[in-house]
């Protein structure tokens, strides 16, 4: 990850909809593409990276300290 994508990942981190919960979340769960493309997560994070969906699995449901597993994808195609 380049400086600048962790730098955009510190200004947007309250942006991103991903936030602690209980159970796996998907971007796609939140918002179409359309909606998505349209964030600064996307324009200045996702896009650069290539990643179109995203699901991540907060360990502690709290989000203490921020440990968490995420994968993400080229596409919307994510399948349970």
């Amino acid at each position: 990850m380049t400086p600048e994508i962790r730098e955009a990942r510190r200004r947007h981190w309250f942006d991103d909809p991903l936030t602690p919960v209980e159970g796996a979340r998907l971007y796609s769960d939140f918002m179409s593409t359309r909606e998505f493309h349209k964030t600064s997560v996307y324009q200045e994070l996702s896009r650069p990276l290539g990643v179109e969906d995203m699901v991540r699995l907060w360990l502690d449901p709290l989000g203490a300290g921020g440990a968490r597993l995420e994968f993400d994808r080229p596409d919307r195609r994510f399948r349970e």
